[in-house]
């Protein structure tokens, strides 16, 4: 019997070079490199279109719709119009960076203060930032990071203050991205790639688990549409071997059934689990929460990117969790609660023979 095979790279080299790249929806990108050339990627064929630049755009913001934002070195923001109008300066100032939260909304941040620009005129959002900030993005329109000293803190919607993500001891964080349920990721002062858990007050857990590989700048729109860039300007994408379409279905006594009833994730590969309600007969139906059952924590191997979408990451982190994991999944249906009995999602942490 053969030793185990170690696992894969967890990323995907995709063909060009980028300085920053921008994540959108359905394996869509675009981004800017270092000569200040404006591409959008074309899934299609693996490759890269170039947009004209309108001037010295050197950051950009990509939309589901094929539309972009960037702000150029001089501060201003512009606009392209993916349906053939193009760029056009849509508003002036000292913004350093721009970003889209999932519904769209635009938002801009200078080295101070972060702004919701939704509706043409900035809006403040927190108040001025001590320090500076070097980087920020946003997931939900009420979910904002943003970078200051090395630390990554996020908008409490409810004090309008900035409070701080629990962090690790020497871990200094210069680049960061939040998905739209919420997802984080970071990337440390030495290129190093990181995903937030949150498992602050455990002393034995760490709040920030390290990811193969090493980029520069990242960027993500859910957990499987996750892009980055290289400090040589080499593109990645986070590697997803395939989907495993899973259809739920309603019981009796306010009972839901999964088919089919057990997944096993083999070794070494990186799979989305996607929840498909049979809703035949149904009205108002939503799926609630997913959880997990939590010891060892299953962020070690996994992450929940959404409430239909659970990404398993077999195997990033070696040595957890040999024999997987169960979940529960809840719904609403009728104005009435719904829920699964704990499934198992199997998860060898070991090669073949």
């Amino acid at each position: 019997m053969s030793a185990p095979q170690p696992a894969p790279s967890p990323w995907v080299n995709v063909p060009g070079s980028l300085a920053q790249v921008t994540a959108a929806n359905g394996d869509h990108a675009a981004g800017v490199n270092s000569a200040g050339g404006i591409y959008k990627y074309q899934p299609r064929n693996n490759s890269w279109t170039q947009i004209d630049n309108p001037g010295t755009v050197k950051q950009v913001a990509l939309a589901d719709n094929g539309d972009m934002y960037g702000v150029d070195q001089a501060g201003n923001i512009w606009a392209y119009r993916a349906d053939g109008q193009g760029w056009g300066q849509i508003h002036d100032g000292a913004y350093q960076h721009v970003a889209l939260a999932k519904d769209g909304t635009l938002f801009a941040a200078t080295l101070v203060q972060v702004y919701n620009l939704g509706t043409g005129t900035p809006v403040a959002v927190g108040s001025a930032i001590n320090g500076t900030i070097t980087q920020f993005d946003v997931g939900q329109p009420d979910t904002v990071l943003i970078v200051n000293g090395g630390i990554v803190f996020k908008y409490n919607p409810t004090s309008f203050a900035w409070d701080t993500l629990p962090m690790d001891p020497g871990l200094s964080i210069v680049d960061v991205a939040v998905g739209y349920e919420g997802v984080m990721y970071a990337i440390d002062t030495a290129n190093k790639i990181y995903r937030y858990v949150g498992q602050g007050g455990d002393p034995g857990r760490k709040n920030w688990l390290t990811i193969p590989g090493g980029l520069a700048q990242i960027s993500c729109f859910d957990g499987a549409d996750v892009w980055g860039v290289n400090r040589h300007d080499a593109i990645y994408k986070l590697r997803v071997d395939t989907t495993i379409p899973l259809t739920v279905n309603f019981g009796t006594n306010n009972k839901l059934s999964i088919a089919p009833d057990e997944v096993t994730v083999p070794f070494g590969k990186t799979y989305k689990l996607q929840w498909t309600v049979n809703a035949t007969g149904h009205n108002n139906v939503s799926i609630t929460a997913i959880t997990f059952d939590n010891d060892p924590p299953f962020a070690n191997l996994c992450g929940n990117f959404g409430p239909s979408v659970f990404v398993v990451d077999n195997d990033l982190n070696p040595g957890n969790n040999d024999n997987g994991f169960n979940y529960t999944l809840y719904l609403t249906a009728d104005g009435q609660s719904f829920n699964t009995d704990p499934k198992i999602i199997n998860q060898p942490s070991t090669g073949g023979d």
